[in-house]
């Protein structure tokens, strides 16, 4: 098998199809966009103040974000992971099958029991028998 060389174009190449750094270039711009429209509290945002936000941040993704391919390529290995993820999870055996019902009736358990406990207590007059009049 010959050696290639790798040229700068396909080093560049490979960085714009897998930039890791889009994240964290979405997140930049919420935070900028936020800070630009002062909305850095925790009430709620007006919406002529959102509409600009939102506005904002579809320029710029317009402008800077990944092309439709990449975005394209992220969703299919993001479905696959996910897809891969819940076939971990699915029982293959009576063992992991039995693991899971008695785990299961210890969550109902457990919400049982928190939905019991926050139950308020019934008031004295409601216990107290009515009496002759």
């Amino acid at each position: 098998m010959p050696h290639r060389p790798v040229s700068a174009l396909s080093l560049l190449r490979g960085f714009i199809d897998s930039n890791p750094f889009y994240l964290i270039s979405a997140c930049c711009m919420l935070g900028g966009c936020l800070a630009l429209t002062n909305s850095l509290s925790w009430m709620s945002v007006p919406i002529p103040r959102l509409l600009i936000l939102i506005g904002t941040l579809s320029v710029l993704t317009a402008i800077y974000g990944p092309t439709p391919p990449q975005m394209q390529s992220a969703a299919q290995r993001g479905w696959s992971w996910s897809m891969q993820a819940v076939y971990e999870f699915i029982p293959k055996t009576s063992d992991q099958w039995g693991a899971l019902a008695v785990s299961a009736a210890f969550a109902f358990l457990a919400l049982g029991a928190a939905v019991s406990l926050r139950r308020q207590p019934p008031k004295l007059e409601q216990l107290a028998p009515p009496g002759p009049d």
